[in-house]
């Protein structure tokens, strides 16, 4: 549209009579700010995709720092939290530093992570002891897709903390569920604010610090 203006306005100013001087002047001073408006518009289009090719690795490795994690890979997951939240700290930083709002509209990313849990049963994980997963069935919580995290700090979810304080699980164990309520397996995610990037640098930093 931008580039169509400018069309439009340079025909126009090419017939304007030389002595119309005012006209000339009005139709150069469009051109100008139509060019600093199609300059911005390139500018949030190279941020834009400058934060899709960050969210992209940021959100793999978050995604193969957790599973690593529950594998008690902890090296792995340690090195991964740290590359998750590093490059989350990059994606802060161009939407910060961007003339414009780079989420006006929300970022799918696709991502095809290494490897994922050996079962969405709570119960298969070798991570989780038997006696928690009796007490997260009891509590309706089966599946990962069960549990439910928790946007502010404590990061924990409620129904998990609620079982940390009446003892039924150990920190340990609330620990990797919190974990695993931030892995989905379905390959995509998306960020609707910058405030979401901020929240999963944040865990990326969690985990960094658990994974020691």
């Amino acid at each position: 549209q931008y580039n169509n203006s400018l069309e439009y306005y340079q025909a126009a100013k090419d017939m304007v009579e030389l002595e119309d001087t005012e006209t000339k002047q009005e139709l150069t001073n469009a051109i100008e700010a139509t060019r600093q408006g199609l300059d911005q518009a390139k500018r949030h289009d190279e941020d834009r995709k400058a934060i899709i090719e960050l969210l992209k690795p940021a959100e793999r490795s978050l995604q193969e720092a957790i599973v690593a994690f529950i594998d008690n890979d902890h090296t792995v997951a340690r090195i991964r939290f740290r590359q998750a939240r590093d490059t989350f700290e990059d994606a802060q930083e161009t939407i910060a530093e961007s003339e414009s709002d780079l989420l006006p509209e929300p970022v799918e990313v696709t991502i095809q992570p290494d490897r994922e849990p050996p079962s969405t049963m709570l119960s298969e994980l070798s991570v989780i002891p038997e006696a928690a997963a009796t007490a997260l069935t009891e509590a309706g919580i089966e599946t990962i897709d069960d549990l439910d995290s928790s946007d502010e700090s404590p990061l924990t979810s409620a129904a998990v903390e609620e079982l940390v304080a009446n003892e039924a699980i150990e920190e340990d164990t609330a620990t990797a569920l919190t974990l695993l309520s931030w892995w989905h397996g379905d390959g995509r995610y998306t960020f609707e604010t910058a405030e979401e990037v901020e929240r999963r640098q944040q865990q990326a930093d969690y985990g960094f610090n658990q994974s020691s």
